[in-house]
């Protein structure tokens, strides 16, 4: 357990530290993750784009 725990740790420096925006979406393409760069990138506070659709950022989708 303390592996996957420490993974999760990792995961998230890398996500949230990452040189690219990186924006994850569940099947109904509502956004359920954003790291600091997507959020500056786009204007928004990654709680802002909880639950939104992709298209508010991607309007042609």
């Amino acid at each position: 357990m303390p592996n996957q725990i420490q993974t999760g740790f990792e995961f998230q420096a890398i996500f949230q530290e990452a040189a690219i925006g990186i924006i994850v979406t569940n099947s109904s393409f509502e956004i359920i993750l954003s790291n600091r760069f997507a959020d500056k990138l786009f204007g928004y506070d990654s709680i802002e784009l909880l639950g939104e659709n992709i298209s508010l950022l991607i309007p042609l989708f």
